[in-house]
């Protein structure tokens, strides 16, 4: 659980940067509107945060379903105790 919390930590780090740099980027193509190469660079840009903020969804997802299945087990474990005692 710790791990896809740092995975998310680190992912949306990297969303903050990429964000920082498209928006510089945005600024400069505005004033050249020309410039296919600041285009592309503009497209990529936007694709990598997408894919990243894919990827954290994904994380979140995994750490509902990890606390649901600790729960779960937990639950399980806590009923076994209470037949158990029961029986005694």
């Amino acid at each position: 659980m710790d791990l896809l919390r740092e995975q998310v930590k680190m992912l949306a780090g990297e969303v903050a940067l990429c964000t920082s740099s498209l928006k510089r980027l945005s600024e400069q193509a505005a004033s050249n509107p020309e410039d296919s190469q600041l285009q592309e660079q503009k497209k990529k840009l936007k694709d990598e945060i997408k894919e990243k903020k894919l990827q954290i969804r994904v994380l979140e997802q995994r750490m509902v379903v990890s606390v649901e299945m600790t729960r779960r087990t937990s639950n399980s474990i806590e009923m076994s105790q209470v037949r158990v005692h029961s029986r005694i």
